[in-house]
């Protein structure tokens, strides 16, 4: 029998903050996490952590990161993932992580900006990898912003899992 996709939690902002957390997800081998926000207020940084019962604010995460198509940029013993180009403007990233007891979890993330509006300007970009090096399953995700402003109204993170 094929095992399928299934939604495990799915967080909407009722108003503005720097967190959107997920409740307590089911252990999936491997997770999608989708987020939205919707026109940030002020200009703001996706972080992205993990966690098993409470969120890992440790220094146990590493990422290398390309911003539109630039030179690759890596950072160790973080504590955090940052997946974004700076930004008040609507924003979308999709996260692929491996979430196999044993082994440290790697994460694909891409990320887009609507940058400025109209048709003449491109969307800003960032490709980046990276891994949180516990290697216990994790069972709750988040985004943060670590910059000035805030996540707005309707912002959303999605987590969808399978074995």
């Amino acid at each position: 029998m094929v095992d399928e996709w299934n939604k495990l939690d799915t967080q909407t902002l009722t108003g503005t903050n720097d967190n959107i957390t997920t409740g307590t997800i089911v252990e999936k081998k491997f997770i999608q996490i989708i987020s939205n926000v919707v026109n940030a207020v002020d200009s703001i940084d996706y972080q992205q952590r993990f966690g098993t019962g409470t969120i890992d604010t440790g220094n146990n995460y590493t990422r290398s990161q390309s911003i539109n198509g630039g030179a690759e940029s890596t950072s160790i013993n973080r504590s955090n993932i940052d997946s974004s180009v700076d930004s008040a403007t609507p924003q979308i990233m999709i996260s692929y992580a491996i979430n196999v007891s044993g082994y440290e979890h790697l994460v694909i993330t891409n990320f887009v900006s609507g940058a400025n509006s109209g048709a003449g300007s491109a969307p800003a970009r960032s490709q980046t990898v990276g891994k949180w090096v516990t290697t216990t399953q994790f069972d709750i995700t988040e985004v943060y912003n670590s910059q000035a402003g805030d996540f707005n109204t309707d912002s959303n993170l999605t987590v969808f899992g399978t074995d």
